[in-house]
């Protein structure tokens, strides 16, 4: 029998087939070391189903790329450069952030959202940097020691490391969306009630 084409497939969150406007593509056959790459999905408009869930993917933490163009800061050209400027900017809170995570866990209501990059691989952060940063300083130990933070910081983080050694999640569940349709649900979530649209206090 000859070789099956390459398989791709249409899903939505009860994993029923959609028409080309509301798709979801995943190619099962892409080098993405072990994890399908996802295209965003489109923010449903008016007469879509508007009820329905997005669904979120799990990416490995080491795919997962901290926003150059974070508007929390000036522009960064690395992802060493930018995850120092969160580490050295959020200091305590960042420390106090990532002993959260451990104890509890990333909140399941506020899932970090992403976009794919050109390389089909790895992902940028679009929201849920500090997060994402968190889980960095805590998985590498060397690279934390290497951002110069204070000694008490710097202690705090090799505790949780120790602790989580062996332990800590390689994957992170994210919400895949364009950068475009990601800053809708950003400037709600950030910008106050936005007369009962956004996030009411």
């Amino acid at each position: 029998r000859e070789p099956r084409p390459p398989c791709r497939r249409a899903i939505r969150p009860d994993r029923q087939p959609l028409g080309p406007a509301d798709l979801r593509t995943i190619d099962q056959h892409e080098p993405d070391r072990g994890h399908h790459a996802v295209r965003a999905a489109p923010v449903r408009r008016r007469g879509d189903d508007l009820l329905r869930a997005r669904p979120a993917d799990r990416h490995r933490l080491r795919n997962l790329l901290i926003d150059l163009q974070n508007p929390r800061y000036d522009p960064r050209t690395s992802q060493r450069e930018a995850l120092a400027t969160i580490a050295h900017d959020q200091g305590i809170k960042l420390v106090n952030l990532a002993e959260d995570i451990v104890d509890k866990g990333l909140n399941p209501s506020d899932l970090p959202i992403v976009t794919l990059t050109e390389d089909g691989i790895t992902y940028t952060v679009v929201e849920g940097n500090r997060r994402v940063a968190a889980l960095k300083l805590i998985s590498s130990l060397s690279l934390t020691v290497s951002l110069g933070l204070s000694q008490a910081i710097a202690k705090r983080y090799k505790a949780l490391a120790e602790q989580t050694q062996g332990t800590l999640p390689k994957e992170v569940d994210c919400v895949v969306l364009s950068r475009e349709d990601a800053n809708y649900w950003i400037l709600l979530k950030h910008t106050g009630e936005n007369e009962g649209i956004g996030v009411v206090s």
